[in-house]
């Protein structure tokens, strides 16, 4: 299915926020996951979510019940996406509908925009700390799972896309995992009984940074060497709350640290990176743990600051357009 749209408005984002209890309860539960195996830490999750998703739904006049909800996630925690049966345009469809609070919205939209306002409490709950890797592997895979909904694009960019789809320019055909087959001419797409013959193929789809199929000399040379190891198989290496690499017996290596996606697994979310400096010239939100991901302001001002530069645009988190989130930004004059 396409990434279901964000809220259009504040006002729509609005009736997602989860309470400042429900908020607790969330922590709460990632806490607990700590000691917990994958599948015992996943109910622990989905159970936090049970109830704010369903005083939500009630308040949007969505016909939904507790009981609903549950078998939402128990689908979520075994096969994400097989919920949906809607063709990919009747989604996106409805989806758009969603985001402008036109209509009632359906579990998952709410789940997603739940997780999506929930990301700096999960983030310093799992980067900041360190679960076992089966558990650690099973909670980054329930966020990547739900990302269809809590990282959907603007509404404006869904709107788009639905008009290309409506002028003939851009077809959802053959978009549900179809077959490839290699021809003379190009790329043969089926599914079911549709199929097209593409002569141009673009992979526009970040695959999960298995180390197995990384080629990059450095890190092959590091893996040889026993100084990187899997944090689970098909995800990435092993790091340590500071960012420090574990060698192959588990032991962190000062000195040497690996930052991004090639960490998945012992963070979440590495494609999103926001700084917390110690350093005097920023003054971060207080409380926030040292190698979390909530945003620093720079009391110089953007122009005066090489390191960071000002968010103009809808925050991922909140939905909302805020002037005080300051994002890294290498310059030259850094």
């Amino acid at each position: 299915m396409p990434p279901a749209a964000k809220p259009a408005t504040g006002a729509v984002d609005g009736q997602y926020d989860p309470t400042a209890e429900e908020t607790r309860a969330f922590v709460a539960a990632l806490n607990d996951t700590l000691s917990q195996q994958p599948d015992a830490a996943l109910q622990t999750v989905c159970a936090a979510l049970v109830a704010p998703a369903v005083r939500i739904l009630t308040a949007l006049g969505a016909a939904k019940t507790k009981v609903d909800v549950q078998r939402w996630l128990a689908a979520e925690r075994d096969a994400p996406g097989t919920q949906e049966d809607q063709p990919a345009t009747a989604a996106l469809k409805a989806a758009i509908e969603m985001a402008h609070g036109r209509v009632a919205p359906n579990v998952g939209y709410v789940i997603g925009q739940l997780w999506r306002k929930w990301q700096n409490p999960l983030r310093s709950g799992v980067n900041a700390v360190r679960h076992t890797p089966l558990t650690a592997a099973a909670l980054t895979g329930f966020d990547e799972g739900l990302k269809r909904y809590s990282y959907g694009p603007p509404v404006s960019a869904a709107e788009e896309l639905l008009t290309l789809i409506e002028c003939g320019l851009v077809s959802l055909c053959t978009a549900d995992d179809p077959a490839v087959l290699l021809e003379p001419t190009g790329w043969r797409l089926i599914e079911g009984e549709d199929g097209l013959l593409a002569p141009v193929m673009i992979d526009a789809v970040l695959a999960n940074p298995d180390l197995e199929q990384i080629s990059d000399p450095l890190i092959v040379t590091c893996m040889s060497e026993g100084r990187i190891r899997h944090i689970a198989d098909g995800l990435g290496a092993h790091t340590l709350p500071d960012g420090q690499l574990a060698n192959r017996e588990g032991v962190g290596q000062i000195g040497i640290s690996l930052l991004g996606r090639l960490a998945l697994g012992s963070v979440i979310a590495p494609d999103s990176c926001m700084i917390v400096s110690d350093h005097p010239q920023y003054d971060g939100p207080k409380g926030s743990p040292r190698g979390g991901f909530r945003a620093s302001a720079c009391r110089a001002g953007a122009s005066e600051c090489p390191l960071l530069h000002r968010t103009q645009h809808t925050s991922n988190t909140t939905g909302r357009d805020h002037r005080n989130v300051w994002k890294f930004a290498p310059q030259d004059s850094a």
